[in-house]
């Protein structure tokens, strides 16, 4: 299951086929689905072209586990292909649904899913911050392309949606490293945010390396508390 991924069309798929399953019993109500993290940015975005997993908002009641379940058999998923695990982390924010937006509906409206608007995509990303999986290329990714179709989409803008998440300060709270890549995918002229992407890939490219091998030959001895100590947190950006 390792090389499990998602992408566009089959997430769409899976989710229809959950609404099928779902709505069967046509005494089950209406139920929300709100897409967060990877899978929302691909959902949305053109640079990312598969995710591992879906997480998101959903009342977890056993019609919809069922349904979920059921898809997993089918098309023999990983048991956590949707989760709700990413409200244990700490880019959760009970106020999330109120910056989702629309995307479709399945049955009738018999299932909704809605996705998290851009700047609160980025606010998430800075709040996680993980410089080993695809945060920071997720961020430049994000901001190059919203930046593309909206002129003034800003800094100032992340800044207000992190603080409508999480009641706290951006540049106080986020890491040094992330706020150094955000703020260099609003500085810089559009036309160099592609080879900031590169660059910030290869780096979390890198790290993922570094771990996955300090994992197989010292089992165990990662967690989310030293592994940064293992990777290269104080890299070089040239454009």
């Amino acid at each position: 299951m390792s090389n499990f991924k998602l992408d566009k069309e089959n997430i769409n798929e899976y989710i229809k086929e959950v609404a099928k399953i779902y709505c069967k019993n046509k005494m089950n109500p209406p139920i929300e689905i709100i897409i967060v993290g990877g899978a929302a940015i691909m959902m949305r975005h053109n640079f990312r072209m598969m995710t591992n997993d879906i997480d998101a908002l959903c009342p977890m009641n056993g019609a919809i586990q069922d349904a979920f379940k059921q898809v997993r058999d089918k098309y023999n998923l990983p048991d956590d292909w949707f989760n709700t695990d990413f409200t244990k982390t700490k880019s959760y924010s009970k106020n999330l649904r109120l910056y989702s937006k629309y995307y479709r509906e399945f049955n009738h409206g018999k299932l909704s899913v809605r996705l998290i608007e851009n700047e609160y995509l980025l606010a998430m990303k800075m709040r996680s911050g993980r410089i080993y999986k695809k945060d920071m290329s997720d961020v430049v990714g994000i901001v190059y392309e919203c930046r593309q179709k909206k002129p003034n989409f800003s800094y100032q803008m992340v800044e207000k949606a992190y603080h409508d998440l999480y009641n706290e300060e951006l540049k106080a709270t986020s890491s040094i490293q992330m706020d150094r890549i955000l703020t260099e995918a609003f500085m810089q002229p559009i036309d160099k945010l592609a080879a900031l992407y590169n660059q910030v890939s290869n780096i979390e490219n890198k790290n993922k390396s570094t771990l996955l091998n300090i994992e197989k030959y010292t089992p165990n001895i990662l967690n989310e508390n030293n592994v940064e100590n293992y990777i290269d947190t104080d890299f070089d950006i040239e454009i």
